[in-house]
């Protein structure tokens, strides 16, 4: 079955039935709520998903979005599970365990997480401007995304351990909320965690409510700029995958519809069709029309 994130219509929305009705403009049933909906949308919500019996596949931290934080500033990196300053850790674990509460009430099975940053500066904006500009090819943008790595190699020790302190917090209530943490992998250089830094976790966690979740968008510019490949992650951790997330890049630029893009994913559905939670992930500038035809793709490939 595949669903679709609030993401693609929750900006703006002032009424749980408005939010239900423009998310029906995808064709799609099934539904990802996500940290752009608001408390007061959220609880109209609710009561609308338990009488339509909508399913939902996932649930997106930080939701709904915190009182008092304005919608331009919802996003999954509100609060850093990963950072060094221990007040701004404890606001990540006390929402993060709001949403598994929600999670919870609502019979979903897995919150989907962002685990963090490390404390530095990245010169991914400029790099990417340059390439959209044309300025730079994409070999000449690796190489300059690379500069930044010592930095991160010697920081990222403390990072790691706040964000393992933080998961040993959550992983108790997920336990007990009967709820499963999906670890998002991204691909910003200062973002936890690598893949490397995501086996330690799973390691670490081992026989925990805890599993990988993959973006096919993140792995796609990840591989772009000299992360391993695709089919590769996706083998790796074959088994150990809660869910996706669905878009489509070109180059740096992702969320696009399935197809509006350079994804191939023909050629990888036969990784993709095992994996449980499917969750089409697209940006509002994506038109009705254009999420149907990705839906029209993933269904023709067997998803």
């Amino acid at each position: 079955m595949i669903g679709i994130s609030t993401a693609w219509r929750a900006m703006g929305a002032t009424s749980g039935e408005g939010l239900l009705t423009a998310m029906d403009e995808s064709g799609v049933e099934a539904l990802e709520l996500e940290y752009r909906i608001s408390s007061p949308v959220f609880n109209q919500l609710v009561p609308l998903l338990r009488t339509s019996h909508r399913p939902i596949t996932s649930i997106h931290n930080f939701c709904p979005t915190p009182p008092d934080v304005p919608p331009e500033k919802a996003s999954g990196d509100l609060f850093s599970l990963a950072s060094l300053d221990q007040d701004v850790r404890k606001e990540a674990i006390k929402w993060t365990t709001r949403t598994l509460e929600k999670a919870n009430d609502l019979e979903v099975e897995v919150v989907v997480l962002h685990l963090g940053q490390v404390d530095m500066d990245t010169n991914l904006p400029e790099v990417r401007t340059a390439v959209f500009n044309k300025e730079i090819t994409i070999e000449e943008a690796r190489l300059r995304l690379a500069g930044p790595v010592p930095e991160r190699q010697a920081k990222v020790p403390k990072h790691l351990d706040a964000v393992l302190f933080s998961l040993d917090r959550l992983v108790n209530a997920a336990t007990r909320l009967h709820v499963q943490l999906g670890l998002e992998n991204r691909n910003h250089l200062r973002n936890i965690p690598t893949y490397e830094e995501l086996d330690l976790i799973l390691q670490t966690f081992a026989g925990a409510p805890l599993g990988y979740w993959h973006d096919i968008g993140h792995a796609q510019v990840g591989e772009l700029i000299g992360g391993p490949s695709q089919l590769e992650t996706l083998e790796k951790y074959k088994g150990r995958t809660l869910g996706l997330h669905l878009h489509d890049t070109e180059g740096f630029r992702d969320h696009l519809a399935p197809g509006c893009g350079e994804v191939n994913f023909e050629g990888l559905a036969k990784h993709l069709k095992d994996i449980p939670r499917r969750v089409i992930e697209v940006s509002r500038r994506v038109t009705a029309e254009e999420v149907r035809q990705g839906v029209q793709l993933l269904q023709r490939i067997g998803l």
